[in-house]
């Protein structure tokens, strides 16, 4: 049930990769977009090879995972380094390195495994581009911390439930 939990937001997290290099009008942030974006490609299908089995639909997982490309949208590319690098990337960093732990020896995860490691660092990308933002632009960032951060633990909170109600190996 985790992996397949995972499933969900790594599919939107790959769109959101996507639409991010795509609305970049900046070169310095289209850098940083760009390479970030080929570090993750393709992850959302190898955990699908992983699991190997159709996918979960489960109206909060969608919604709050939504949430998070839908919001790409309206932000600049200030802000979408704040939501990608300092809310999901440090957020997957820590959820993966927990469970990675977790998991131990026996039931490990590639995607897991590979996650632990591959996202080290990732919530620091581009953040030296926010050095160059207008003072009068960090109220907002930390409004947008405060959502991100809100829907974030929608989705954690989520998987908990579902994970404590099926087994973490449905």
């Amino acid at each position: 049930m985790l992996l397949d939990c995972l499933q969900v937001i790594s599919d939107h997290f790959q769109r959101l990769m996507f639409l991010r290099v795509g609305l970049c009008e900046s070169s310095s942030y289209e850098k940083v977009f760009l390479e970030h974006f080929v570090e993750e490609f393709g992850h959302n299908k190898s955990l699908s090879k992983e699991r190997n089995r159709p996918k979960l639909w489960d109206p909060i997982l969608e919604a709050s995972c939504s949430w998070f490309v839908n919001k790409n949208h309206l932000l600049d590319n200030a802000e979408r380094i704040i939501m990608v690098q300092l809310i999901l990337e440090k957020c997957a960093h820590l959820f993966y390195s927990h469970f990675s732990d977790l998991l131990g020896d026996q039931n490990k995860s590639h995607h897991i495994d590979e996650h632990k490691e591959a996202d080290e660092g990732h919530d620091l990308l581009g953040v030296e581009l926010l050095k160059e933002e207008s003072d009068f632009k960090y109220k907002g960032f930390f409004k947008l911390q405060e959502e991100s951060w809100s829907i974030m633990n929608l989705f954690i909170q989520r998987v908990g439930d579902l994970v404590n109600s099926k087994g973490i190996y449905s």
